[in-house]
C-alpha cells in the first residue's frame, strides 16, 4: 500500500495520468516460515482468528494483485474514489520490529482525516490489518475504537480479509483493498471467519461499539483501510491508511464507450449458442459490464 500511496500522490501532483499498482507474495522458502514460527508470529492451528479470544497468530498465504488508478474525470469504470491516503513509520522500538505502536497509529489516522476534511464518525466500515495476534489486534482495534466511535449512534463495522485468506504479507494491503472494492460493488461486506468470542482485551467489541457482520452497502459508504508492513521505510516498518468513498453506481449505458466482448467455444454450434445468449443478456448496463469482465477473465482455455 505504500506504492499505492505514492501512486496517488504522483497522480495528484501531475507527474502521471494513471498508475498500475501491484503486489505479490510467494512462500517459496520454508526457512522464512520457520523464522516466523520461532518468533511466535504464526498460528499453530492454521487459522487467522482476527479479533477473536483464541487468536494466536496468522497464516501465511500467497497472492498477486494489480489495481489501476486514474483521474476520475477520465475514468471509464470507477469502483471507488480515493479520498485520501497517508503513511508513516514508528521508528526504533525496544520491543522489536513486530510490536505495534498505538500512538503512531493514532497520529497518522488523525492526520489523514484532517487533511481530507472528513469526520472519522462518517466512516461506516474499517478494513483492519487484523492478523489475529494477541498484541497486535488489541493495540490496533482499541485505537480504531478511540478515534472512530466517538459520537456514533450505530456500531462501527470492522473486518479483516486475513481471516478469509491468510496474510499475504507484501500483497496483503492490496488484498484488503480488492475485498473492499468487491464489497462496494456487491453491496455486502464478507463476514469474518473464525470469529466466535471477542478478544477480552478489546472492550469495544464487548460493549457493542464495534461489530463484525455482513452489511448491505449504503450509497455514501466511506471505508478506511489500515495496513501495516514489516517492509522498511528509512529503516523502519511502515503503516498506512487509505480512505475510500463509494463510486457512483452506473445507471445508464454510455454509448460512447467502445466495449470489446470476446465470445469463444470449442465447436461452432456452441459458439452460435453463446453469441445468442450474450445478445439476450445485454439488457442492463451494469450486467453488461460484469459480463464483459467475466468473459475476459473468467474463462479457461479450450
Amino acid at each position: 500500500m505504500l506504492a499505492f500511496h505514492e501512486a496517488v500522490l504522483s497522480i495528484r501532483a501531475g507527474e502521471c495520468d494513471a498508475a498500475l499498482v501491484g503486489g505479490s507474495n510467494l512462500t517459496l522458502k520454508p526457512t522464512e516460515s520457520l523464522q516466523f514460527h520461532r518468533l511466535s508470529m504464526l498460528s499453530p492451528d492454521g487459522a487467522c482468528k482476527a479479533f477473536d479470544a483464541s487468536g494466536n497468530g496468522y497464516v501465511r498465504s500467497e497472492a498477486c494483485v494489480v489495481v489501476f488508478l486514474q483521474k476520475s474525470k477520465v475514468s471509464k469504470r470507477i469502483y471507488a474514489t480515493v479520498v485520501n491516503t497517508g503513511s508513516n513509520t514508528d521508528g526504533y522500538k525496544g520491543q522489536g520490529i513486530t510490536f505495534p505502536n498505538g500512538e503512531i497509529q493514532r497520529a497518522l489516522v488523525e492526520r489523514v482525516f484532517q487533511d481530507a476534511q472528513i469526520s472519522p464518525s462518517e466512516v461506516a466500515y474499517v478494513e483492519a490489518h487484523g492478523t489475529g495476534t494477541k498484541v497486535g489486534d488489541p493495540q490496533e482495534v482499541n485505537n480504531i475504537a478511540e478515534i472512530f466511535c466517538k459520537g456514533r449512534t450505530t456500531p462501527l463495522l470492522i473486518g479483516s480479509v486475513k481471516s478469509n485468506m491468510g496474510h499475504s504479507e507484501p500483497a496483503s494491503g492490496l488484498c484488503s483493498l480488492v475485498k473492499v472494492l468487491i464489497a462496494m460493488e456487491a453491496g455486502t461486506i464478507p463476514a469474518n471467519l473464525h470469529f466466535k468470542s471477542p478478544n477480552k482485551d478489546i472492550p469495544s467489541l464487548l460493549d457493542g461499539r464495534l461489530a463484525l457482520e455482513t452489511m448491505p452497502r449504503d450509497d455514501d459508504l466511506i471505508t478506511l483501510l489500515h495496513d501495516i508492513h514489516k517492509q522498511n521505510v528509512n529503516g523502519h516498518p511502515y503503516r498506512g491508511y487509505t480512505v475510500l468513498g463509494a463510486a457512483t453506481p452506473i445507471k445508464e449505458c454510455d454509448v460512447s464507450i467502445t466495449k470489446f466482448l470476446m465470445v469463444h467455444a470449442s465447436v461452432a454450434e456452441y459458439l452460435s449458442t453463446a453469441v445468442a445468449a450474450v445478445a439476450q443478456s445485454i439488457a442492463s448496463c451494469i450486467e453488461h459490464f460484469r459480463l464483459l469482465r467475466i468473459q475476459r477473465t473468467g474463462c479457461s482455455p479450450t
